[in-house]
C-alpha cells in the first residue's frame, strides 16, 4: 500500500518569524535602513498633526474670511476670491512641508557612526527585515566603592508598516529584555535621545507623538513585567 500524503496545512511554506541580534552585514543594513526610514516616516506624521489640528483650519477661516471680505465687491469677483483663497491653501501646504522637512535631514544623518557599538535586534520573516531595534549598554551610579550599575538603552525601535500590530514590536522587546539580563544588566528603558524622539514642532501640536512614546515605554514596562525581568537584581539592591 503506497504511503499517503501528509496532510495540507494552509501554513505550509509561509517562512518563520525570526527575531534576534544582526547575523550578518546585510541585517545591520537593512535593520538601519528601517530606523531611518521611521525617522523619516515623521515628517509625513508631523505635517498630518499641523494639517488636522483645529488650530491651522481656524487659521484658514480667518484668511479666507479676510479674503473674501477684501475682494468680494460683487458676483463677478467670485473667481479672483477663490483663486486667492487656493493660494493661501497652497502657501500653507508650502510652510507646513518648510517646517517638517528637518526630519528629512535628521534621517539623512544617521549612518553606522550612530549606531556606533549598540547592537541591531531585527525581525526577519523569511529573507526580509521586518522590524528592529538598536540597543546599547550604559553605565550609570558608581560613586565611591560602589560598582556601577550597567542598563539596557532602546535607541531606536521601529516594525516595517505593514506588520504592525502583530506582535513584531513586542517581540523585538522581548529579545531586547532577555539579551540585556543575559548580559548582566539591571533594567533596560528607552534613551531620552532615541531615534524617534526629535520634535520639529511646537509642544503644543507635538502631543501625539509624546502620547506614543509614553504607549512604547509602557508596552516595554509590560513584557518586563510579564518576564519577570531584572527581579533577583533589583531585590538584590533593595
Amino acid at each position: 500500500m503506497p504511503p499517503s500524503d501528509p496532510p495540507f496545512s494552509p501554513l505550509s511554506g509561509i517562512p518563520d518569524l525570526v527575531i534576534g541580534p544582526s547575523a550578518s552585514e546585510n541585517d545591520r543594513i537593512d535593520g538601519l535602513k528601517l530606523v531611518v526610514d521611521s525617522v523619516a516616516e515623521m515628517k509625513g506624521t508631523a505635517a498630518k498633526l499641523l494639517l488636522a489640528h483645529w488650530v491651522t483650519w481656524a487659521g484658514m477661516v480667518v484668511v479666507y474670511s479676510v479674503v473674501g471680505k477684501v475682494l468680494w465687491k460683487s458676483s463677478g469677483d467670485v473667481p479672483l476670491v477663490l483663486t486667492t483663497c487656493a493660494g493661501a491653501t497652497m502657501a500653507l501646504f508650502v510652510l507646513i512641508r518648510y517646517f517638517t522637512a528637518e526630519y528629512v535631514a535628521l534621517a539623512e544623518g544617521m549612518d553606522f557612526e550612530w549606531i556606533g557599538g549598540d547592537e541591531i535586534l531585527v525581525a526577519r520573516f523569511g529573507e526580509r527585515v521586518v522590524g528592529a531595534l538598536v540597543l546599547g549598554m550604559v553605565a550609570e551610579g558608581g560613586k565611591g566603592r560602589r560598582k556601577k550599575a550597567v542598563r539596557g538603552e532602546i535607541r531606536a525601535w521601529t516594525v516595517r508598516r505593514r506588520y504592525r500590530g502583530k506582535g513584531v514590536g513586542t517581540g523585538l522587546l522581548e529579545e531586547a529584555v532577555k539579551l540585556v539580563e543575559a548580559r548582566g544588566g539591571e533594567g533596560v528603558g528607552f534613551s531620552a535621545a532615541h531615534a524617534n524622539s526629535h520634535r520639529v514642532l511646537y509642544d503644543y501640536f507635538d502631543k501625539p507623538l509624546d502620547e506614543a512614546d509614553a504607549r512604547a515605554e509602557r508596552k516595554l514596562q509590560d513584557v518586563i513585567y510579564e518576564q519577570n525581568a531584572f527581579a533577583k537584581k533589583n531585590r538584590r539592591g533593595s
